[in-house]
């Protein structure tokens, strides 16, 4: 989340990010926003490299975790994601390095 928005200040610029999240804010206060809001509020910005930005990190993530650029298939598309060399107990709980 937080390295998202980062990366929208860079592309945006600070003043264009801060108008861009009070407009936000001004919108959606006090209601319950869904991705499918967050996303209309950055295609009104015609940015293109937003957009691209988010099909890379939010619908198709899983390339930037594999060094061969294919990952596990996509939650987005209904199927889990394994966790990369995670053991799991009897129950299918991760079992945590410390154990």
């Amino acid at each position: 989340g937080a390295l998202l928005y980062d990366t929208m200040r860079t592309v945006l610029g600070e003043r264009a990010f801060r108008r861009y999240l009070h407009d936000y804010l001004d919108r959606y206060r006090y209601q319950i926003v869904t991705t499918a809001d967050w996303l209309e509020m950055v295609r009104e910005l015609g940015n293109a490299e937003l957009l691209a930005l988010y099909e890379e990190w939010i619908v198709a993530p899983e390339s930037h975790f594999y060094a061969d650029g294919q990952g596990p298939p996509s939650p987005v598309r209904g199927t889990p994601t394994p966790m990369l060399d995670a053991e799991l107990d009897a129950e299918g709980a991760p079992i945590s390095v410390d154990q």
